[in-house]
């Protein structure tokens, strides 16, 4: 029997049921294609959210990274100040300038006006504040064991006073983005000194 011969006989519930089947499988195949179309969307939605957000991090980075010397400016004004070395923008000379400079008070041209001075200190509080809101932080490794990620070593002591590879001194704050390192703190470390008996024979190491 021809494959014509063959259609021709089938009835029409045979072939309401094959046209039926045929679209159930276009129907699979074009939800298939939808949910695949619907997750590799999802997924290149998700991809540029991760890379906004990376660069945006990596912005914000770039600029706490410049803000920085800023703040440890801040720092060592402050710290020249409460330890009694006084900044003033200038000294007394045998002129009869009767005008303070900023900052100056006005009965002592070598005093800071304590009031200029606590504005000062607002302002770098806030300054620190709206930072920590973008999850800036700093922290100081002063005392802790030498943690090569955490602390960069600038310089070594000699000293039996302090157990070996103790952070002994701190130049320079450390900074965290997020929880992630943005400038380790810099630090001098603590090494033993050498005994008296290593020290003459690297002086002569031939025993001369």
């Amino acid at each position: 029997m021809q494959p014509k011969e063959a259609e021709h006989k089938k009835g029409p519930v045979t072939k309401l049921r094959e046209e039926l089947e045929k679209t159930k499988q276009e129907a699979k195949a074009n939800y298939d294609n939808y949910l695949r179309a619907v997750a590799e969307f999802d997924n290149y939605r998700k991809r540029v959210q991760k890379e906004n957000e990376e660069f945006k991090e990596y912005a914000q980075a770039s600029l706490l990274l410049d803000l920085v010397p800023v703040l440890e400016n801040f720092d060592r004004a402050l710290s020249h100040v409460e330890s009694g070395e006084l900044i003033t923008t200038k000294e007394k000379n045998n002129s009869n300038e009767s005008q303070p400079a900023l900052g100056e008070s006005d009965n002592n041209s070598n005093q800071l006006n304590p009031n200029w001075l606590k504005g000062v200190k607002i302002i770098y509080n806030q300054i620190k504040e709206i930072l920590a809101k973008y999850g800036f932080q700093e922290y100081s490794c002063l005392g802790e064991e030498f943690d090569p990620r955490k602390c960069e070593a600038i310089s070594f002591i000699e000293t039996n006073e302090k157990p070996p590879n103790l952070v002994f001194e701190q130049t320079g704050k450390g900074y965290t983005l997020k929880g992630k390192i943005l400038r380790p703190a810099l630090v001098i470390v603590t090494k033993p000194k050498p005994e008296t008996g290593q020290i003459d024979q690297q002086e002569n190491p031939e025993g001369e």
